[in-house]
């Protein structure tokens, strides 16, 4: 379709190093809702769109770079998003009634395996200079309430995925979150919810106001089993025993985890990857979700991995994916 104006955008485009090797016209490195709508207006009106921030452009054999432009500091300001230009009805019957949403941007933590780490360095490269105030952003709880009342009344939803980053963090913003989704969604509609969680942020009166709320299912990365791996290569210093007491309570309560886990990180041995099936295996999760270890691109762990010569590079190009073979 050489016609058609193909665009990328997400993670993907973020990295941004092979446009012109791809069947992609244009990769959209920042946040899409402002330069998506001018480049549809100029398209539609063939206007020069080369120069629009936020987006890089093939010509030629050359790229157009453009720096980041603006980001919408205030999520309310955007309309509800239109699921009738999908055939929702259809993908909620072959995804058993699941529908992902999202609700906050960002994440403050910055551990050395996630891609959080790169976003944040493209992000913090904008025309404002911008800081954590406006990478961290969260709608205000009626406008995600209202949103989810919209879409039960015209969806059979079973189960609503958070997949924001980690809304638990918003401490004060989530508990009226869930008080709000416990009477509108949760005690109106029966609709559950799962979302993303972190170990130490979680405590017995936070697991009991999540299932009074209609959550069924946290999910939590401890990644490896050994504190040492934990602590020094991924920054993420969680104890055993903290592992182990969260875990617990989430048993108590029944409230389903599902554990991010991970083999092959550096420094990993024969013994470390048993320490990760032992710990598995003591706080029996609901769900396992085990990958091999997957420097992203410009992340800490990937610096980690440039600095100390263990990255193949003509193997990470071709590679199929972290869940198939290590990196």
């Amino acid at each position: 379709l050489p016609d058609v104006f193909f665009l990328l955008g997400g993670k993907s485009a973020i990295l941004g190093k092979d446009i012109n090797k791809s069947a992609f016209d244009a990769f959209c490195v920042g946040e899409a809702e402002i330069p998506f709508i001018e480049l549809l207006e100029k398209l539609e009106e063939k206007q020069d769109y080369t120069k629009i921030k936020s987006m890089w452009f093939k010509k030629g054999n050359a790229i157009i770079k453009n720096p980041l432009g603006n980001v919408i500091t205030n999520l309310d300001s955007l309309p509800f998003m239109d699921y009738e230009i999908f055939d929702t009805k259809k993908l909620l019957d072959v995804r058993a009634g699941w529908l992902s949403v999202q609700f906050t941007r960002g994440c403050a933590y910055n551990c050395t395996y996630c891609f959080v780490t790169a976003d944040k360095k493209v992000m913090f490269q904008g025309e404002e200079g911008y800081g954590m105030d406006k990478y961290l952003r969260k709608h205000s709880v009626e406008y995600a309430i209202k949103f989810l009342e919209s879409i039960c009344e015209e969806y059979n939803i079973k189960v609503f995925n958070l997949d924001d980053e980690l809304p638990i963090m918003y401490k004060e913003w989530f508990m009226k979150f869930c008080e709000e989704y416990k009477k509108r969604i949760f005690g109106k509609y029966g609709c559950q919810y799962c979302i993303n969680g972190r170990i130490d942020l979680m405590t017995e009166n936070l697991v009991k106001v999540l299932v009074e709320s209609g959550c069924r299912e946290i999910r939590m990365g401890f990644e490896s089993g050994n504190f040492r791996i934990r602590k020094e290569i991924l920054d993420k210093p969680i104890t055993d025993e903290k592992m182990r007491e969260v875990y617990g309570l989430c048993d108590r309560y029944c409230l389903r985890t599902t554990s991010f886990t991970m083999i092959g990180i550096p420094t990993e041995t024969h013994e470390t990857i048993l320490d990760t099936i032992k710990m598995t295996a003591s706080l029996k999760p609901y769900l396992i979700r085990l990958t091999f270890c997957y420097p992203f691109q410009d992340t800490r762990l990937w610096e980690y991995v440039i600095q100390k010569k263990l990255l193949k590079e003509e193997k990470y190009m071709v590679q199929s994916g972290y869940f198939e073979e290590p990196y």
